[in-house]
Parts: C-alpha cells; sequence; structure tokens
C-alpha cells in the first residue's frame, strides 16, 4: 500500500490550523505507514532530547536514522522523494508536534509554506545529497557542519535538477578542508565556505554541465573549489 497524499493546498492548511487549535493529531486515523513513521519519530526524537541534543547535534542524527528508516519501507519508493505533497503530509499530519517543537508552532515554512525547508524533507534530502554509501561515512564527513548547512545544501539544487554524484562529491570536499579555512571575510560579512560555493555552484551550473567539464565532475569541483583550499 502507498502511502496517502494530500494535494489540496487548502486542506493542509486548514489541517494545520486545526492541529495548532486542539493539538490533536488523530494518529488513530493515520494509515498504517504513517503511524509506522510516527512511531519511529516519536521514539528516536524523545530519545535524542532526553540526551541533551539540541539544533544540529540533534538534526544530523535524526536525519540519519530517518533516512535508514525510511529507505526500508517496502512501500516507500523513490517517486516519493521529489513529491512535496509526501514531505507536507509528513510534517502536518504525522509529526506536527515534532516539528513545532524543533521549530515553533508558527514558523510555517517548516510545515508546508517553504518547500526546501520543510523538516522532514529537508532532513532526508540532507542525507540523500551527502550519501557516502553507508551510515557510517556518511555521519562522518557531516559531523563538522551546522544546521545552516543543511538549508543551504537542500535549497541549491540548481535549475537543471539534482546531480546526486556532483553533491555527495562536493560535500565530500567539504569535509576535507580544515574548519579554520571555512569562513571568509570580516566581521559581519563573514560567510562559509559551503555558502560560497554553492552559490558559485548555482551560477555555474546555468552555463555548464560538470558531467563534460574538462576532467568531469572532479575536474569541475576543482574549479568550483579553487579559490578556497
Amino acid at each position: 500500500m502507498g502511502y496517502k497524499l494530500e494535494t489540496n493546498k487548502a486542506n493542509l492548511e486548514k489541517h494545520y490550523l486545526r492541529w495548532c487549535e486542539t493539538g490533536d493529531i488523530g494518529e488513530a486515523q493515520l494509515d498504517p505507514n504513517y503511524q509506522k513513521l510516527r512511531a519511529f519519530f516519536v521514539e528516536t526524537y524523545s530519545k535524542l532530547k532526553s540526551e541533551g541534543k539540541t539544533t544540529y547535534q540533534l538534526d544530523l542524527p535524526l536525519a540519519l536514522a530517518f533516512y535508514d528508516f525510511l529507505n526500508k519501507q517496502p512501500d516507500f519508493a523513490p517517486i516519493y522523494e521529489s513529491d512535496y505533497d509526501f514531505w507536507k503530509y509528513i510534517a502536518i499530519y504525522v509529526i506536527p508536534d515534532i516539528v513545532a517543537d524543533r521549530h515553533g508552532k508558527t514558523n510555517k515554512p517548516y510545515f508546508y509554506a517553504s518547500a526546501d525547508k520543510i523538516y522532514p524533507f529537508a532532513l532526508y534530502w540532507y542525507i540523500h545529497l551527502s550519501w557516502q554509501g553507508s551510515l557510517e561515512e556518511t555521519e562522518k564527513i557531516l559531523s563538522g557542519f551546522s544546521t545552516d548547512e543543511i538549508l543551504q545544501l537542500v535549497g541549491r539544487p540548481g535549475k537543471l535538477g539534482v546531480s546526486l554524484e556532483l553533491f555527495r562529491k562536493m560535500m565530500k570536499r567539504f569535509a576535507g578542508i580544515p574548519k579554520e579555512k571555512w569562513t571568509y571575510g570580516a566581521n559581519g560579512s563573514k560567510q562559509t565556505i559551503v555558502r560560497l560555493i554553492l552559490i558559485k555552484n548555482t551560477g555555474k551550473l546555468a552555463v555548464l554541465r560538470p558531467e563534460v567539464y574538462p576532467g568531469g565532475i572532479d575536474g569541475y569541483l576543482d574549479m568550483l573549489f579553487a579559490d578556497y583550499q
């Protein structure tokens, strides 16, 4: 059985507002797949909170566990990965209390108002774009990042879609740069190399194809990172 979706934006917002008012999730009315998903989130999120984890130290292990859990579900398929209605449904119908606890009850972008900020979407795609072949290797390269990098990465896929190979190699390169070289600029103008390179990549992707760049994707990344080594 596939995952139920809500494609009507008005219904999504109506349900969100009703939950804000009543706090009633209606867990018994969820389909079995979503009941299982909610149980996973409640258990995992509560455990991380009880260990004193906050912000990125909570987001990263939750994202890794969520990615692993979802990809082991028999009814989950790649078609859902880019379906924002799927992610909105999870945020609003399945785990609104968790989204609210992490980002605030009235912070609509993390529920449905901003596609790349929807909390379960951002968690899943942060790992998907950074995947290094195993949970352990992926966690290893992501351990030095922050919540800001989640939003920077997930929010800049490029107009021609997502090249998983490009982003996965890019994330590995970021992890290989000493942390003292991560920040550029002075005073209030400081920016991380993650943001600077992702912005540069978005601009380059408008006119270049990394796959056919001299040296392929590795050559393209050499060009992107040339000023930040």
